[in-house]
């Protein structure tokens, strides 16, 4: 199986999906693409192919594929079935995006390959090109699996039929024992002692491309006066957990503009497994990264989720805790810490809710996985 996403790009979410389908498909050998921050092989059970294009265009890039164009094909070509990996994958917010995801699954088709794309993140898809490709592309696939309704309903606006919808292929990693002492040793906490924060550098996602020519100074202030109310309140610590890697410039920068605060910073070189150790023996999540709140979730952490992308108010539609959303725009101190004690005031009941939820998506996700198993046992016979 050779599976497509953004791993090894330093997303931590997206190393979380990947870890998810090696564990959905364990009898599969699998290849994943790889990005150049580090190597997903040396704590997955995957091997590896170099793949830089998710880190945008750059002549560093260009050289890269060009130099590794034909290890890839011959990857396409040896495999018996290419995968596309979770993750917002499908979207044109880029005008080479659709272009480059689309292109495996073209040639995996010239190779007479099974193309699945499995718990997907689709959207936004604003042209009329980037619908045209879609409804081609998708519809020509063995299946699609999409992750949450919105992509189910953009999938449909475009003209594909041939589509389920599923969860989030992170949903499947749950741990019976919560507890890492490693990892809580790591940073001097103990289990349920503290409270988590998450949030990217760029605060809204339509930012993402132009995040180096925009000041965010305000929403970090405001972010920062948020943090100090929680934390004048409840006197825990609180861990900066950087999801993705550059996430931890702005944990920097929160800690310099809070130096009476008890404001530790997970190191950025922790792998996946490690950053939702620390995120699921936590006392609570203040979360703005999507994988975040999943790893919360899994576990039975409460959270209050601050959306900054229409995926994590998708996300939260899913497990009924739109009451514990804020939308980033409307972020106030007072307004965080009213939905922190609403949550303190009903703690059990948040935590059996959330892992009925996670335990419902769980299995949706392995009944998605073992449909894609049958269909090519079927096709074997």
């Amino acid at each position: 199986m050779l599976v497509i996403g953004c791993y090894g790009c330093g997303n931590r979410g997206d190393d979380a999906i990947l870890q998810g389908i090696c564990s959905l498909f364990s009898e599969w050998q699998i290849t994943a693409f790889n990005g150049a921050l580090e190597d997903v092989s040396e704590y997955l059970p995957v091997r590896t192919v170099s793949c830089r294009m998710n880190e945008g265009i750059s002549f560093s890039v260009m050289c890269s594929l060009i130099r590794q164009f034909f290890p890839l094909v011959r990857e396409v070509y040896r495999t018996d079935i290419v995968v596309y990996g979770g993750g917002s994958l499908i979207h044109d917010l880029t005008p080479y995006n659709l272009l480059f995801q689309f292109f495996w699954a073209w040639l995996a088709r010239i190779f007479k390959k099974r193309v699945y794309f499995f718990s997907i993140g689709v959207g936004p898809i604003r042209t009329k090109i980037g619908k045209r490709l879609c409804r081609y592309n998708l519809s020509k696939s063995d299946g699609v699996f999409v992750r949450d309704r919105r992509g189910l309903e953009i999938c449909r606006e475009a003209g594909v039929r041939k589509v389920k919808m599923t969860a989030d292929a992170a949903f499947v990693i749950y741990r019976q024992s919560g507890c890492r002492t490693d990892v809580l040793r790591d940073m001097n906490v103990g289990n349920g002692e503290y409270i988590c924060v998450t949030a990217c550098q760029w605060f809204h996602s339509e930012n993402f491309w132009e995040r180096d020519q925009m000041d965010f100074s305000g929403e970090k202030e405001n972010l920062a006066q948020c943090i100090m109310k929680i934390y004048n309140e409840f006197h825990k610590p609180l861990l900066f957990v950087p999801t993705e890697a550059k996430d931890i410039t702005l944990g920097r920068q929160l800690k310099e503009r809070m130096p009476e605060v008890d404001f530790r910073l997970c190191p950025d070189s922790w792998n996946a497994d490690r950053m939702a150790a620390i995120i699921e023996n936590s006392y609570l999540l203040i979360g703005m990264r999507m994988h975040s709140i999943i790893m919360a979730a899994r576990q039975g952490v409460p959270f209050v989720a601050i959306v900054y992308d229409e995926k994590v108010h998708q996300l939260l539609k899913m497990l009924h805790m739109e009451q514990y959303e804020i939308d980033l725009a409307l972020v106030r101190p007072e307004k965080l810490l009213h939905l922190v004690k609403n949550i303190q005031a009903e703690y059990l009941v948040i935590q059996e809710k959330l892992m009925t939820e996670a335990e419902t998506f769980m299995r949706q996700v392995e009944e998605s996985a073992m449909s894609v198993e049958r269909e090519i046992a079927e096709d074997i016979k």
